[in-house]
């Protein structure tokens, strides 16, 4: 073999297998490092435009705010600033009521971009819920859409219910890698941390926090204030009665005095002792009247404070509410008594 010959063998080696080589370099996926530590792809850019609604603008603004900030967060995505709404755009580029892919172009060419996500959110009639309509638009592709429905109570951007909405969505609609939101570590008694709404420990000597319900708080309250002021007007039914019992047993004595053909002795008071027995017979009648009022209003005032306590009590079985009574301290209560010769009223307290 000449020297051309060899010359034209080496060249055609050479040849063919460059682009062999060439074809068993991997390519590199979008947003990956290049092989051998080159540049990284360039990121696609997207707009996050705000979502239209007409009856829930806070959820549609923080849903918003949420899925720009995954957007900032996903390989391979970054996110231009703007100012302008979908709203407004649609509404100065003259698009009907439901955008059609004509005026979808239209905002596309308006902002320059081959990349925007839009949508709208509306609130789900008669449930608690907000339905959001999230689309990425690409230029030369078909809309891509998701909905999400979610609790309308969900308004804060950075809450985790909430990213992990937006995650969702822009994951189903790019199917790009996007992290997951960061969860808070839940505490545990070994580790020396208090269980989550446990709280932190209360400095020594502090009192208890109220557990109880406030609505038990007050019929105990006026439960115990209806017992005192019944066991009070009870006394004094009890006092009236003994009056009357004195004040009968004087006039019948009194009328021993009078002469048995007086049968009026206020009518006809023919002595001291018939003049007496008017008075006592008329201020026992006084007395029997007060001690039946104050007995009546007496006892309807005990029944209404046990009435109170007995409802109260039955609705705080629950151990917090144990612990509740116990914190209130010493209970104390009105005793009242009657017997033959007065009444008396005592306090018995119970730790």
């Amino acid at each position: 073999m000449n020297r051309a010959q060899v010359a034209l063998v080496c060249a055609l080696s050479l040849g063919l297998g460059v682009p062999a080589a060439a074809r068993a370099q991997p390519t590199a996926p979008a947003g990956a490092p290049a092989a051998g530590g080159g540049a990284a792809t360039r990121p696609t850019s997207a707009y996050v435009l705000s979502l239209w609604t007409d009856d829930v603008d806070d959820q549609a603004d923080a849903l918003t705010e949420a899925l720009r900030a995954r957007v900032r967060q996903s390989a391979g995505w970054s996110l231009p600033e703007t100012t302008q709404s979908f709203e407004t755009l649609a509404i100065a580029l003259k698009c009907p009521p439901r955008p059609d892919p004509a005026c979808l172009q239209r905002i596309g060419e308006q902002l320059h971009a081959d990349h925007y996500f839009w949508g709208t959110m509306q609130k789900r009639a008669g449930a608690p819920e907000v339905v959001a309509e999230v689309h990425l638009w690409t230029r030369g592709k078909p809309d891509a859409v998701v909905r999400e429905a979610y609790a309308d109570a969900w308004k804060d951007p950075n809450a985790e219910p909430l990213r992990a909405v937006a995650a969702t969505i822009l994951a189903t609609l790019t199917g790009a890698a996007v992290p997951p939101p960061p969860r808070q570590a839940v505490p545990r008694p070994e580790d020396g941390n208090e269980l989550p709404g446990s709280g932190p420990p209360a400095p020594p000597g502090a009192p208890p926090p109220p557990v109880a319900d406030r609505g038990v708080q007050t019929r105990t309250l006026l439960g115990y204030s209806a017992l005192v002021l019944g066991g009070g007007f009870l006394v004094a039914a009890g006092i009236e009665a003994a009056n009357w019992v004195s004040d009968n047993n004087a006039s019948e004595a009194d009328r021993k005095s009078v002469p048995s053909t007086v049968t009026d002795v206020c009518a006809m008071p023919v002595n001291g002792a018939a003049q007496d027995a008017c008075n006592k017979s008329r201020d026992a009648s006084n007395v029997s009247t007060l001690g039946w009022i104050f007995a009546g209003v007496g006892t309807a005032l005990v029944g209404a404070g046990t009435v109170l306590l007995v409802s109260g009590t039955a609705q705080s079985d629950a151990p917090a509410e144990t612990t509740a009574r116990a914190a209130r301290g010493p209970k104390v209560d009105w005793v009242p008594a009657v017997g033959p010769r007065g009444a008396q009223m005592g306090v018995r307290v119970t730790f």
